[in-house]
């Protein structure tokens, strides 16, 4: 019996030391299961702070108390004078500190003179009569004229500026106050000038067809007197008839011009300058001739006019630019340009003397626009056509069938001038070129080429001397025109 009880016993102990094994390999396998992803977590930025609204409100308060106590928060040292007295009922909202200091100050009518970290309240007639003081300021990009000139209307009554233009410097004498004000203004205007380079393109093409046909009879018979009175006859003594002494038509000095031409000049003017400029600086191109213009002057004791000096005129092709920079860059061109030729002379007298003065054919515009820097501007339709057609006949004989035309003739001839103008203005920084630096030593030599390949090589220079070179045309001619 006791056998039987060790025997169960026995197997009690061994199933529950199995059982506790099975347990504790069920926790071993779930220790070791791999475990779940993380989640990515979402980087989130921290809100900006909200700008702090200040609110400003005092009711009837002590005026320096007021300002002591904003002077506090806005850490600016502050010196009140003893007349700054009084009460004060404000209620401000969206400014800082300072500027409330500033807006009260000025509402009970004291005057507020910021320096540097330091801020002086006192009353304006206190900051009129402050001892003047003296400040010596150099310029380095604008002139002392111009900015003294500038300047002078915002000192005080008994301040004053003077220049000294060798050395470009300043000189300004005023109240402490005030010159707390002018300084940072003479600071901020002297500045280095942005620039503008000015490219400009002249086209200028001229036509000239001219055709001229027929015998012109107007030198013979054009302006032949014809006298009534006074007529009489001649014989030689020698035999022969009785000939008039004077005759309406001399055969010996008839002239006849016979025309058979057809002629078409073509010209073409073509200039590339360029110019820097100065922002709001007057740039002028000119490719022109200058003409003297007579200047006359009434003389009382002469009664007529007289020259009194001349003028001189350009003649040709002028162009004044004024550029000014604008924002995202951006230019505005004040643009005036002017084509113009002689077309003639007039004699206009002067006293018992005449003079000769050019008349002037002229085309111009003028206009302002707006253009992106590096863009081109093109300015065109300054053209003019001149037709002349002249028609020469006489009478009958130019009517009659099959020898009319010996006695017609006819000058027909056309002028066409057109004129184009390309610009192009670039904003260009102190260091800015126009690229023809590289030409300081002289621009290269280029031969010119005309389209006769006929023409031999210097045909006018003088002749070296050389038995070859006396020849006019050789059979292989080393040429200076024709196609490149």
């Amino acid at each position: 019996m006791n056998k039987w009880l060790q025997t169960v016993g026995t197997i009690t102990v061994a199933l529950a030391v199995a059982m506790l094994s099975a347990r504790a390999d069920e926790k071993v396998e779930a220790v070791a299961a791999p475990a779940p992803a993380p989640v990515a977590a979402v980087e989130t930025k921290p809100a900006a702070p909200e700008p702090e609204q200040l609110v400003i409100d005092y009711n009837e308060a002590d005026i320096q108390n007021v300002l002591r106590t904003l002077a506090t928060k806005a850490n600016v040292n502050l010196i009140m004078g003893d007349e700054v007295t009084g009460k004060v009922t404000v209620h401000l909202e969206g400014v800082t500190y300072e500027d409330a200091m500033r807006l009260i100050c000025e509402s009970k009518g004291f005057g507020y003179v910021k320096d540097k970290t330091a801020a002086r309240i006192k009353s304006k007639e206190s900051l009129e009569n402050e001892p003047l003081e003296v400040r010596v300021q150099t310029l380095n990009y604008a002139k002392a004229a111009d900015l003294a000139k500038t300047i002078e209307p915002i000192l005080t009554r008994r301040g004053k500026v003077q220049f000294d233009v060798r050395s470009n410097i300043l000189i300004i004498q005023d109240t402490p106050s005030n010159l707390t004000r002018v300084m940072p203004l003479i600071e901020q205007l002297d500045a280095p000038t942005t620039q503008v380079m000015i490219e400009a393109k002249f086209v200028e093409t001229t036509k000239n067809p001219q055709k001229d046909l027929g015998i012109n009879w107007s030198q013979t018979l054009l302006n032949h007197a014809l006298s009534a009175g006074g007529f009489s006859m001649s014989k030689d003594l020698s035999g022969g008839p009785w000939v008039p002494s004077t005759a309406l038509l001399d055969a010996g000095s008839a002239q006849i011009v016979f025309s058979f031409l057809n002629q078409d000049t073509d010209t073409e003017l073509l200039a590339n300058p360029r110019v820097v400029t100065t922002d709001n600086g007057h740039a002028k191109i000119a490719i022109a001739t200058e003409y003297p213009i007579p200047q006359f002057q009434f003389s009382e004791s002469t009664g007529a006019f007289q020259i009194s000096g001349f003028v001189y005129k350009d003649i040709g092709i002028v162009l004044n630019v004024t550029p000014r920079i604008n924002k995202n860059e951006f230019v505005t061109l004040e643009v005036a340009p002017e084509a113009s030729s002689q077309s003639g002379v007039a004699k206009l007298a002067s006293g018992s003397s005449s003079v000769d003065v050019p008349i002037i054919d002229t085309r111009q515009a003028i206009t302002t626009v707006l253009i992106k820097s590096g863009n081109t501007l093109a300015i065109g339709g300054l053209m003019r056509e001149d037709t002349s057609d002249k028609y020469t006949k006489v009478p009958i004989l130019g009517d009659i069938p099959g020898i009319g035309p010996l006695f017609r003739s006819k000058s027909l001839s056309k002028i066409k001038r057109d004129l184009l103008i390309f610009l192009t203005p670039t904003i260009v920084s102190g260091e800015g070129q126009t690229g023809y630096e590289t030409n300081i030593d002289g621009f290269p030599k280029k031969e010119c080429y005309t389209n006769d390949k006929f023409l031999p090589r210097d045909n006018a220079k003088p002749k070296t001397g050389n038995l070859k070179d006396l020849v006019p045309f050789t059979k292989t001619p080393n040429q200076n025109f024709g196609p490149n």
